[in-house]
């Protein structure tokens, strides 16, 4: 079942979240990097408050619940993670960066989440259709999403965002970010 997250479902959720949180200190071992590229990863600096702030005010935070066990997040808000006149960004086209900075009915999927051991069942893709169905009820037309690249690649995110119809919107240049050296993300774009 899908619903909308609550307070109540915090330490699931933030159990599932810490278990996708990739270990920055880690990224230049081989057999860790080898691990978190096939499975994916969150690069993220968010505590457990940030996460229960996030449940109260993204404009799309739902859970994937079966048995009273949370099996899945999707959390969607509308906020920018790039400056519009960043220098290390390359955009697709002028069009995509309007929207993505001065359109009201763009939004961001901020991330997607499905506990490793319910991976490949197909929750990812009925959180994303289910969300997008109420994106569109409320008028926005245009999803943004932000991928690492660099220094390792999530590589499941990037094949899961192409199968759903995201394309590429812009790349950014290595940057020092997120404790990361040369970090690098790829921003993805489809319509509602």
């Amino acid at each position: 079942m899908i619903r909308k997250a609550n307070q109540a479902d915090l330490d699931q959720i933030w159990k599932l979240h810490a278990d996708y949180i990739l270990d920055v200190n880690r990224v230049a071992e081989p057999e860790y990097g080898a691990e978190v590229q096939s499975r994916g990863f969150i690069v993220s600096e968010s505590t457990k408050d940030d996460i229960a702030e996030r449940i109260d005010k993204s404009v799309i935070f739902n859970v994937y619940e079966e048995n009273g066990r949370i099996l899945g997040l999707i959390d969607i808000n509308k906020e920018l993670y790039f400056p519009e006149d960043a220098e290390n960004i390359i955009w697709t086209s002028d069009e995509l960066k309007h929207s993505y900075f001065h359109r009201d009915d763009s939004i961001v999927l901020h991330y997607i989440a499905v506990d490793k051991d319910y991976s490949g069942m197909g929750i990812s893709k009925k959180l994303f259709v289910d969300a997008i169905k109420q994106l569109a009820v409320a008028g926005f037309k245009d999803l943004f999403s932000i991928v690492t690249t660099g220094p390792l690649t999530n590589c499941p995110s990037v094949i899961w965002h192409t199968k759903v119809g995201f394309a590429r919107a812009c790349v950014t240049m290595p940057i020092d970010l997120f404790g990361l050296k040369n970090y690098t993300s790829l921003l993805f774009h489809r319509k509602i």
